[in-house]
């Protein structure tokens, strides 16, 4: 089983530049894992994504809010949380951006990408956080 902490963290400010901060967190979480490089940069894509609607959706780019990244390892799994303080949203109310008047949209897509790219993704917290879970190599 490889070494890994229990949990994880990164608190970030609500600034878009800070986004930069994810893939060395991940690595560092990730540095004694068995990953093949597809895994980890699908879970690098779909947590830069997360990271980022929390900054710019969720906490409306104010420097004042944070955002929270925790990540765990669990049964195989690695279990990855992005809560921000905004005021939440309800995650059915989102297009579907594979929808035919969608398609060429310019944005919209980082929830769908996150749902595809993670084995599993619900939200808790009223929409303020974002769960994702990964599977690791045996």
């Amino acid at each position: 089983m490889p070494e890994f902490l229990p949990a994880q963290k990164l608190v970030i400010q609500s600034n878009l530049e800070n986004v930069r901060q994810v893939e060395p967190f991940l690595r560092e979480c990730c540095n004694n894992m068995r990953l093949d490089d597809a895994t980890y940069h699908d879970m690098l894509l779909a947590l830069t994504e997360a990271v980022t609607n929390s900054i710019r959706h969720g906490n409306g780019c104010n420097p004042n809010k944070k955002v929270e990244i925790s990540m765990e390892e669990n049964n195989g799994q690695l279990h990855v949380k992005v809560h921000d303080e905004g005021c939440g949203f309800d995650h059915q109310q989102v297009p579907d951006p594979t929808a035919p008047h969608l398609k060429y949209q310019p944005n919209g897509r980082g929830l769908y990408l996150m749902r595809e790219l993670s084995q599993n993704m619900r939200y808790a917290d009223n929409g303020r956080c974002v769960e994702m879970s990964f599977r690791l190599k045996p």
